[in-house]
């Protein structure tokens, strides 16, 4: 906790939600879903997902022009805080702390994936990255599942079917193939095995390697 407590406002959402992701896998669904609401209080319009995996579009402009807009304004520790959200990381030996759908991540190169890697990726795929609005929104899924509040459960759902489908909002999105998956996993546990194994064939399309949702689609073909 003093290790979360010293790097909690590095940025608005990432080392937030991997407190919140540490009390749920705890199993302190409580105080999970209240760090998970202080979260989803700060994430405003106002702020610019960052992904430090080189996958950020040089040619897109916005978060460029959000760090402009952080050197000019004056106090940039104070903007950092309030108007970038970076990446969700999980190394292996945090691997007790991440839900388990995560750990997937963590092991996604099948066969020769492993050679299909350029230097960036080879540290990074180890791990399991998500972008941190996604990861809010799965984890809120999670969370209420447990404390059984079904209503803000399928709130949570929706968020995060619209934080992928919604074309104003793919550019704050730099791992879809890593969102398509926890999206696919929520419609497992809701039941729609069909709709889950049609969001992990998306993911893999787009990411044909290197990619979990290779290992969910043979887990998932098995129950089916």
């Amino acid at each position: 906790m003093s290790w979360y407590s010293a790097a909690i406002d590095t940025d608005v959402a990432s080392t937030r939600l991997k407190l919140a992701s540490m009390l749920y896998c705890k199993g302190d669904f409580q105080r999970a879903a209240d760090v998970l609401d202080d979260v989803k209080s700060r994430y405003d319009n106002t702020v610019q997902a960052i992904c430090g995996c080189n996958r950020m579009d040089p040619l897109v402009t916005k978060p460029r022009k959000v760090f402009t807009e952080l050197l000019h304004e004056g106090d940039t520790d104070v903007l950092m805080k309030t108007r970038v959200a970076y990446c969700v990381r999980f190394l292996r030996q945090e691997v007790f702390c991440a839900p388990p759908i995560l750990h997937f991540e963590m092991v996604r190169g099948v066969g020769d994936d492993f050679q299909h890697r350029d230097p960036n990726e080879r540290t990074w795929m180890n791990w399991a990255v998500v972008d941190a609005r996604p990861f809010l929104y799965y984890l809120q899924y999670l969370t209420f599942r447990d404390l059984g509040l079904r209503h803000r459960q399928i709130q949570a759902f929706d968020a995060l079917r619209t934080s992928i489908v919604d074309g104003e909002r793919q550019d704050q999105v730099f791992h879809p193939e890593t969102a398509a998956n926890l999206l696919a996993h929520c419609w497992e546990m809701e039941g729609g095995f069909d709709e889950a194994l049609n969001w992990y064939l998306a993911s893999q399309e787009a990411m044909p390697r290197n990619n979990a949702a290779n290992l969910h689609i043979r887990r998932l073909t098995n129950i089916l």
